[in-house]
């Protein structure tokens, strides 16, 4: 296939269980992202994502080109967006007209380095200017502290608030299990999308009274035959997961926040944090 990759070129493109925009919302991709085109139906393409998930997406989000598209760019010196959001700008002034967004993780290619703003170009050639404070240099950003427990939590509790939205990996909406991936990811972890595939993940921690901070939590729904919800332990019981929102509960019944519900679909947990061999 002569386009066999597509580098993703808006800040979040949905992918879609059908080819069609009224299709399920499986996952998202950010921008910069390269999935592997297995498939085209019209001007949809079948993708690979870097997690291995499968779906559909609209070319209209690629920029397409073949293997050496995406060595070129994984190769290039680049920025990594650190806040949840941030603009990249047509002109080195905070009021001037938007060049694109892009959340959180995001890679872009730095142009040109200056004290308040650099210079960036996206997937698809398009330039502009991000602030200082809203990246960091990916040379930079070797993991001394990441994938501690402290700083996953810090990573989970900067999300509180935001809104639950079905296939959704970015702060423009999770779901419980994209919530979940996308914390660890931005601490040097690998995990798999939802949450039954990360439920084998890890060492299994036999007993609640043996939870430490950052383990995965898993809950099943009575009439489900799988892991349906997945959670991040905080401490004593108490957890913080994306379900309507993100928030915090507890599985002690003490707790002002305890949730009855959930501790009855509460089937096990799974240390991640010194407990994964595919750390990355």
């Amino acid at each position: 296939m002569l386009n066999s990759w597509g580098l993703v070129r808006v800040s979040v493109a949905d992918i879609h269980r059908e080819p069609d925009h009224k299709s399920e919302q499986v996952t998202q991709a950010i921008m910069g992202m390269a999935l592997e085109i297995l498939d085209q139906r019209q001007n949809w393409r079948y993708v690979r994502l870097p997690d291995g998930y499968l779906g559909w997406v609209s070319e209209s989000l690629l920029q397409l080109g073949d293997e050496k598209l995406v060595q070129r760019w994984r190769a290039s010196p680049k920025v990594m967006v650190t806040s949840q959001v941030a603009l990249v700008l047509s002109r080195r002034q905070s009021a001037s007209i938007p060049v694109s967004d892009a959340v959180i993780g995001t890679e872009l290619l730095r142009l040109e380095t200056g004290r308040r703003w650099h210079r960036v170009a996206l997937p698809d050639g398009r330039q502009g200017w991000i602030a200082h404070k809203d990246i960091a240099d990916v040379g930079n950003l070797i993991h001394i502290e990441g994938g501690s427990a402290e700083q996953i939590l810090k990573t989970a509790h900067s999300f509180m608030g935001l809104p639950y939205l079905w296939g959704g990996t970015t702060p423009k909406g999770f779901d419980c299990s994209g919530f979940v991936q996308t914390v660890f990811r931005l601490n040097g972890f690998s995990l798999p999308r939802d949450a039954s595939q990360q439920f084998t993940q890890g060492r299994e921690v036999f007993h609640r009274q043996q939870l430490r901070p950052a383990d995965l939590v898993f809950f099943k729904s009575p009439d489900a035959d799988r892991i349906t919800h997945v959670a991040i332990h905080i401490q004593k019981g108490k957890f913080i997961h994306c379900s309507a929102y993100i928030r915090t509960n507890s599985l002690e019944q003490s707790a002002e926040d305890y949730d009855a519900s959930l501790e009855a679909q509460y089937v096990g947990a799974k240390r991640v944090v010194g407990g994964l061999t595919g750390q990355c």
